[in-house]
């Protein structure tokens, strides 16, 4: 990774210029969020509006960022193709303009008219993590303008089918080695798929046996038990993944727990304490009032409903002091400062049994 001490695009009193301007569509954002990451994690530095301060004059902001972008990532969905994907098209046309534009698909969409001879690089099977073939495919094509050179992008996605191939065979020898005898055992492929983890994960890569791919089965198992909103959030990355219809099964029987709980809280209220008996001296009279007065804070404290006292004194803000029967008497105005704990009942989702225990 990059020292930020000493890369000079982070001096300090300069503006670093991204390697890379990603241009999207708001409802992508969270798909374009892990694709963000993704870049990170090869050393590239990414804009993108999420880095907008606030009160910033978000307009000249992108304009600037895209102006002096190095590269500009277009990512062409179902919405940024559409009639509401002005923005991502214009940020796109003037990257296409000084060669700086390399088009991303993250669904099954054609280009938009204008920029059909430029072959978007397909995202749409990547789910996350920058190790996959099509992100190493991104980042070389990404180097390349960098670098001012050709691309070479056909050998990493060769090396990616080669890779699942290899899989493949891999599980045709286990099948050979167990010999003719096993064969009718294992002639169902869902039963050869679970044999192991990795064979499992080979035939998530290839859609075989109904198994998820690796990076499905990690997030399976990394799911908070009961936790409905992650199961959501599993749902929405893998929306097609073997685990789509446990997940659903999940947040279709949630439940909704209550349970009670006591929060800290303070109260005021305005006390008045009349004088008592004469003391010796004004500061014996003014302590003698201090402590008839949390007193009366104290039951004045109890009344409000479900809550427990913690604590309760006066907060004087005003005295009235005057000589008495060769003494001093004192009364004293402020407020009874209330420390409460107050009973709220709180509701909680739970979505089912231990999430990540389920493997098969």
């Amino acid at each position: 990774m990059r020292n930020r001490e000493t890369d000079p695009r982070a001096q300090i009193g300069r503006t670093p210029i991204a390697d890379v301007f990603v241009s999207y569509r708001r409802t992508d954002i969270e798909r374009v969020r892990k694709l963000v990451e993704a870049l990170e994690s090869h050393d590239l530095t990414v804009w993108w509006d999420q880095e907008l301060a606030g009160g910033e004059n978000w307009r000249a902001r992108i304009e600037k960022a895209l102006s002096e972008a190095r590269t500009v990532v277009a990512v062409w969905s179902e919405e940024s193709v559409g009639h509401t994907g002005g923005f991502v098209r214009d940020e796109a046309t003037r990257a296409l303009a000084d060669r700086r534009l390399v088009p991303v698909r993250i669904d099954d969409v054609d280009s938009p008219l204008g920029f059909g001879e430029i072959q978007a690089l397909d995202l749409t099977r990547w789910k996350r993590g920058g190790k996959h073939p099509a992100i190493e495919a991104l980042v070389e094509a990404i180097r390349a303008k960098l670098e001012g050179r050709d691309a070479e992008i056909e050998p990493i996605l060769r090396r990616g089918r080669i890779r699942k191939l290899a899989s493949s065979f891999a599980i045709m020898a286990i099948v050979a080695g167990l010999g003719v005898a096993a064969l009718d055992v294992f002639s169902n492929r869902s039963t050869l798929c679970a044999m192991s983890t990795s064979i499992s994960d080979s035939c998530g890569a290839m859609g075989l046996g109904g198994r998820p791919e690796r990076d499905e089965r990690l997030a399976w198992a990394a799911l908070p038990a009961g936790d409905c909103e992650a199961l959501r959030q599993f749902v929405e990355d893998y929306p097609d993944g073997s685990y789509r219809t446990a997940a659903a099964d999940l947040i279709t029987a949630r439940e909704v727990r209550s349970a009670e709980q006591w929060t800290p809280a303070e109260r005021r209220l305005r006390l008045f304490v009349p004088s008592g008996d004469p003391a010796a001296s004004e500061a014996a009279a003014r302590d003698d009032a201090i402590a008839r007065g949390n007193q009366r804070a104290a039951r004045a404290c109890e009344d409000f409903p479900d809550s427990r006292l913690a604590t309760a004194e006066i907060e004087p803000d005003e005295w009235i002091c005057r000589p008495e029967a060769g003494g001093t008497v004192c009364a004293v105005e402020g407020d009874a400062i209330c420390s409460l704990e107050l009973r709220q009942t709180v509701e909680t989702e739970y979505c089912g049994a231990e999430t990540g225990a389920r493997q098969d």
